[in-house]
Order: C-alpha cells, then structure tokens, then sequence
C-alpha cells in the first residue's frame, strides 16, 4: 500500500511518526477485519464459527509496520476461494459437543439430533466470496485517508 507522506512529518519527533504509523496500521487492520466479517455475515453460508473466528494481528519489525488478517477453521479457505461440492459433517467425528454444521442444519433445515448423526453430514458448495481479498481492497481505497486522519 502506498501513502504520501508529503507535508505530514514536519515537526514530529521519529518517535511521534512511529506512534502514528503504528496507529494507522491498527486502524487498517480494524476496518479489514471488520470489513471481512460484513462480507461472511452478509454473503456466506456460516455456522458462524467461521465468521468469529476471523481476527487480525499488527506486528513491527524495525521501521516496518504490517498486519495479517486469520481464520481459525479448517474450512475457512473454502470461503476465500470457493470449491467444487464437498462433504461437511454435521459434528466433528460424530461428536455432539463439536458441531460444525450442525447448529446450521437445524436451525435453517429443521434437523433433529437424531437426524444429523443418521446422515452424518451433507454436500456443500460455497461460493467464491473472498472475505480477505475484498476487505484488504476495501482497506486499500481507506489507506491516504486513515494516514491523513492521524497525521493531521
């Protein structure tokens, strides 16, 4: 991401300037989070554990600033790129206590139990929704405004 930085230092310590970028690579990686949370709860077929699982973590390395946006489920890829049909289980090896599709099957299907644990799972094809690459765009078009705010 690019950011003129044109008129915006002049009479700040390097510690100041630090803080600021610090800040602003926070804020991206905020409005990317959030940003891909809006997109799965809005176009996704979700347990939701997937969308709560999604979180971001900042990192500096000298005068380098980053952030890298995570999943935590195994499926998550599935989301980001979309796939041919696969077979998901309703609970993690049979395991009522780790549902994976099960709370969606029951709520949006109307299955039982009984029912999920008979048929074991189900053929899912999620569409190509790419939560992370929309939302690090999205963030992208924000950069010079996020930056201009803090510096201002």
């Amino acid at each position: 991401m690019e950011v003129d930085f044109s008129g915006m230092m002049k009479g700040l310590s390097e510690k100041e300037i630090k803080d600021k970028i610090r800040r602003s690579v926070e804020t991206m990686a905020f409005e990317c989070e959030s940003e891909a949370k809006q997109i799965v709860a809005t176009t996704s077929m979700d347990t939701g554990q997937f969308l709560n699982s999604i979180f971001t973590e900042t990192s500096e390395e000298g005068d380098e600033f980053s952030f890298t946006m995570y999943d935590g489920v195994e499926y998550g890829i599935y989301h980001e790129y979309g796939t041919v049909s696969h077979w998901v289980p309703f609970y993690y090896r049979g395991d009522t206590s780790q549902p994976i599709l099960a709370e969606w099957a029951h709520r949006v299907l109307g299955m039982d139990e009984e029912e999920m644990l008979e048929k074991g799972g189900m053929m899912v094809q999620i569409d190509e929704t790419m939560p992370f690459r929309k939302a690090l765009t999205h963030v992208e078009n924000m950069t010079q405004e996020i930056f201009n705010k803090e510096f201002k």
